[in-house]
């Protein structure tokens, strides 16, 4: 069995692809907000390293 690392962040499904729903517009959209970029960051970091990559 191969080891398991759970990563919990401070963020919802649009949060870990760097974006924020934006209700009216139905849709994500890009943001700026750092708490946010932080999530994408580390989901991305945690992506790379299940990949092999880091």
């Amino acid at each position: 069995m191969s080891p398991v690392r759970v990563l919990e962040l401070a963020t919802d499904h649009a949060g870990v692809v760097m974006t924020v729903y934006d209700a009216e517009a139905h849709r994500c959209l890009p943001t700026t907000a750092e708490a946010v970029l932080r999530a994408g960051r580390r989901t991305a970091a945690a992506l790379a390293e299940a990949a092999g990559l880091s």
